[in-house]
């Protein structure tokens, strides 16, 4: 579909491209069912969401009016965009356990005590 809008007449691409958005929108999860949704959707969604924030830019007026005719639209990439940060949120706290851990070494000696 996206090498259909690179393809057709300048004239005739906000036409497809009001077709194409509310596509990859409705592949999108929300942030309910992001974490419990298997492997396929998951890529789908970030697929979707991927293409979404690099075709949003480039046709932005198709991509705001679209969005401010269909509350349900913008609702739904609104919750996928948050599903998606809390996503990224909580590998990056994962991936980091090292920096809330206790740490390795422990003094003995207490070098703020005044000495009288």
């Amino acid at each position: 579909m996206e090498a259909l809008v690179q393809a057709a007449d300048e004239s005739q691409r906000p036409q497809l491209v009001a077709i194409l958005l509310p596509l990859l929108i409705s592949f999108l999860l929300d942030e309910n069912t992001l974490g419990s949704a298997p492997a396929s959707s998951r890529s789908l969604h970030e697929a979707a969401l991927k293409d979404l924030m690099r075709l949003g830019p480039q046709h932005s007026t198709v991509f705001r009016s679209l969005i401010r005719s269909s509350p349900h639209l913008k609702s739904r990439l609104e919750a996928a965009v948050r599903g998606n940060q809390e996503c990224v949120n909580a590998k990056a706290n994962s991936a980091n356990p090292a920096a809330k851990a206790s740490p390795s070494i422990t003094l003995k000696t207490n070098f703020l005590m005044k000495t009288m």
